[in-house]
């Protein structure tokens, strides 16, 4: 048996990212603020560099991660729930017995634990593109 699903299951924004992707679309922390629900303080406290885990729930991740993407799909004027944004992935019993095991054992679900290897991976491979790219302009 195959198992076939699809997922919506975006990555969440790395707290030390908060700050460069809010420049990148020309918004601050107060504005984060405002669009989170959360206080300025508590979105100084989870983005300062010393921060404990204890200031950087998943909670405030998801809801810092929401509010920037959002603003960032409606500046590119691509709908969030945009079909491209949705993938089917076939998995076979054995591939699929092995990513539930290696999920559990993480404490993350099966569906995070696919979304951030593929991420993952997709990172490497942009980065080992872009070093060969600049191999190949160093060799010219």
């Amino acid at each position: 048996m195959n198992f076939l699903f699809f997922m919506y299951y975006p990555a969440m924004i790395p707290f030390e990212q908060i700050d460069d992707r809010l420049s990148a679309i020309g918004k601050d922390r107060p504005w984060l603020a405002k669009n989170t629900g959360r206080s300025e303080n508590s979105i100084r406290v989870a983005l300062a560099t010393n921060a404990s885990q204890k200031n950087r729930s998943k909670l405030l991740q998801r809801a810092l991660t929401e509010a920037i993407e959002s603003e960032e799909a409606s500046q590119k004027k691509v709908p969030k729930d945009d079909p491209q944004n949705k993938i089917a992935v076939e998995f076979s019993d054995e591939d699929m017995d092995l990513i539930i095991e290696v999920s559990n054992t993480l404490g993350t679900p099966y569906r995070e634990y696919i979304n951030r290897s593929t991420v993952a991976r997709a990172r490497q491979d942009a980065k080992l593109l872009s070093d060969d790219q600049e191999l190949g302009k160093a060799a010219s």
